[in-house]
């Protein structure tokens, strides 16, 4: 149960962090700057697929019972 409550936390605070980088790159106006900041959305984006990939497999994954338990 600890490792679904830090998969959630991480996913929240991942969130969060998306939320701020897309707010950077709207304001953003050089292009260096903008070039990093597109890139660390990316990663962050990439990020966000596998924390979702991860919790969908484990979702599917269901513990076997025991023959007659």
């Amino acid at each position: 149960m600890v490792r679904a409550q830090q998969v959630s936390r991480a996913g929240k605070l991942l969130e969060e962090a998306l939320e701020i980088l897309d707010e950077e790159m709207r304001r953003c106006r050089d292009g260096e700057g903008c070039e990093l900041l597109s890139q660390i959305l990316w990663l962050g984006l990439k990020a966000r697929i596998m924390l979702s990939m991860y919790t969908a497999s484990k979702k599917r994954k269901k513990p076997k019972r025991a023959v007659g338990a």
